[in-house]
């Protein structure tokens, strides 16, 4: 920690270091399936929480630390919602090119895996 001024400076930059690079990952497994609709249910799955006891180096535990401290510091609330932010711009990336057409010819509107529409 003589690195870091406080202990949520240092939970910042482990949960940054941590989410940009598992971000990166998933972006690049979601733009691996074949439609735009497919990649955006892949990256919503992958942002789902995993089990800490399968994955014990699990970005979802600095998570969890953020959101606890983020209500009470300023400071740790500003980088929550930017980290969060990176997320939100992904899946709106995903979600604007799901909804385009595939031909111009005729629109099919992307409905969810539970049935509405977005």
């Amino acid at each position: 920690m003589y690195y870091f001024a406080t202990l949520e400076e240092m939970l910042i930059e482990a949960l940054r270091f941590a989410n940009d690079r598992f971000l990166d990952q998933a972006l690049r497994e979601a733009e691996g399936r074949p439609t735009a609709r497919s990649q955006l249910l892949r990256l919503i799955e992958l942002g789902m929480p995993s089990d800490p006891a399968e994955e014990p180096h699990s970005q979802w535990l600095l998570w969890l630390d953020v959101w606890a401290r983020s209500p009470r510091n300023p400071t740790v609330d500003i980088y929550r919602r930017e980290l969060e932010g990176h997320w939100m711009a992904a899946y709106a990336r995903m979600s604007s090119a799901a909804r385009r057409p595939a031909s111009s010819a005729r629109a099919t509107p992307m409905t969810s895996p539970f049935g509405c529409r977005p």
